[in-house]
């Protein structure tokens, strides 16, 4: 049978929604504020009306902040795409599908005073996973203080932002022991190893193969987090929950034990602290493929 596993380097990701979605091109700096030049811009949202109540959302990232060098430096890549559609006066959010991330986020809001909403976000409707106030839904442009939550209802971070941008932040681990404070999202540029992604790649799947784990009669997924600190040191381990949580160990002994170096995430020209998650999901696919290769985010295996 075979497998695929996904490796998804990723911050806790910002959900986009919008009360009177429209075709639009949003500028955003590393660290997520808005901003109205593109030569300043390190991120872009393209919102497509779609037919009917709905748009589509692209989010792209400057060619240098994902590595690209020379004259593809300054070009856009493509990051992510999802669709949302309004429902019973609620955004209903879907991810696509080579994405690792809840099917399906339900946004509810109401507009205050001085333009401004009120917004929760829950995960099919059910467990609310961040409210907060915002100045647009559509994409979401947070502003003031924003909650999230874990899971099993315990209270994940309390960000406080302006025009996008994070000005503070606290977090807590599922158990409710503090965390690190002031963890950025969004920056100009992510942790890298030295080894690069590849050698990552390979040294956690070793790392299954010497624990004994089969990872074809595994199903399911886990996600495990970390900070990389301005010097480029980890700390803080942990797992973010999923149905496969007992390969959390082995996975956090890997990555700690792995040689090289990390460089530290970089927001206006200074390393900054970073929340790196990594998830893992195992799934079956239909067609055999004869070598490893990474596709879409995915590595194919025999």
């Amino acid at each position: 049978m075979q497998r695929v596993i996904i490796f998804i380097f990723a911050f806790m990701f910002v959900y986009p929604s919008h009360s009177s979605a429209q075709d639009a091109v949003y500028y955003y700096d590393g660290g997520f504020g808005v901003v109205d030049d593109a030569a300043d811009a390190t991120y872009k949202r393209e919102v497509t009306q779609r037919i009917g109540p709905g748009v589509k959302v692209t989010r792209f990232v400057r060619g240098a902040a994902s590595g690209k060098q020379g004259a593809e430096a300054d070009a856009w890549v493509k990051e992510e795409q999802y669709r949302a559609k309004i429902k019973d006066g609620a955004w209903v959010i879907r991810k696509s599908a080579e994405m690792f991330l809840p099917d399906r986020v339900i946004r509810t809001f109401r507009q205050t005073g001085g333009g401004l909403y009120l917004f929760s976000d829950s995960l099919q409707g059910k467990s609310i996973i961040r409210r907060g106030t915002a100045s647009r839904v559509m994409p979401l442009h947070l502003q003031d203080t924003v909650y999230e939550y874990y899971d099993n209802g315990r209270l994940k971070s309390v960000t406080v932002y302006d025009k996008n941008q994070m000005l503070s932040s606290e977090s807590w681990l599922k158990d409710g022991e503090k965390y690190y404070d002031n963890l950025h999202r969004y920056v100009d540029r992510e942790p890298e190893h030295t080894y690069g992604q590849v050698y990552f790649r390979a040294h956690i799947l070793n790392a299954f193969k010497e624990a004994q784990i089969d990872v074809n009669k595994l199903n399911g997924y886990t996600e495990i987090g970390w900070v990389v600190m301005p010097d480029g040191s980890t700390v803080g381990f942990h797992g973010l929950g999923g149905s496969l949580s007992p390969v959390n160990e082995v996975i956090i002994k890997a990555i700690r034990e792995m040689p090289g170096e990390w460089v530290p995430a970089r927001l206006n020209n200074r390393p900054v602290r970073y929340h790196m998650v990594l998830p893992f999901n195992f799934m079956d696919v239909s067609d055999g493929f004869q070598n490893v290769e990474m596709v879409g985010g995915m590595l194919f295996y025999d």
